[in-house]
C-alpha cells in the first residue's frame, strides 16, 4: 500500500528553536528590551568565525582588506597606511587574547614601509 510522504512523518518530536537564548542571537536579540544591540549583532556574526578559528579570524579578514586596497590602487602606499591605521584601531577593539595577532599585524604595516623604503632608494 502507497502512503503519501506527509502522512509519514511524525511532528511530535520536532522541537521548535528557541529565538531568544539561540546559538548566536543570544548576544542581540532581546524581546523584553525592544532595543537593537548592535555591537552583539556585529558579535554573532563573526562568533561562529571566531568559535573556528580564534583570534587569527581577525588577521585573515584583516588581509583580505589590505590585499584588496593594494589590487585596487596597484601601489603599496595606501595599502601600508591602511595597514597601519587599521590595525592600530583594531588593536583596541578586538578580544585582550588577540594581543599577540594585532601586534603581528602592527609588524606587518612597519615591515612593509621598511622594505618599501629600502626598495625605493
Amino acid at each position: 500500500m502507497l502512503t503519501s510522504a506527509a502522512s509519514a512523518v511524525n511532528l511530535d518530536n520536532v522541537s521548535i528553536p528557541d529565538v531568544n537564548y539561540g546559538t548566536y542571537t543570544q548576544y542581540w536579540f532581546n524581546p523584553e528590551n525592544q532595543q537593537f544591540d548592535a555591537f552583539g549583532f556585529g558579535y554573532s556574526l563573526i562568533a561562529p568565525f571566531l568559535s573556528l578559528m580564534g583570534a587569527w579570524f581577525f588577521v585573515i579578514l584583516w588581509s583580505a582588506i589590505i590585499y584588496r586596497s593594494y589590487e585596487r590602487t596597484g601601489n603599496v602606499v595606501m595599502p601600508v597606511v591602511l595597514s597601519i591605521l587599521t590595525s592600530t584601531v583594531w588593536g583596541v577593539i578586538i578580544p585582550s587574547e588577540a594581543e599577540m595577532v594585532w601586534t603581528v599585524m602592527i609588524c606587518i604595516g612597519v615591515a612593509a614601509i621598511v622594505a618599501k623604503t629600502m626598495l625605493d632608494r
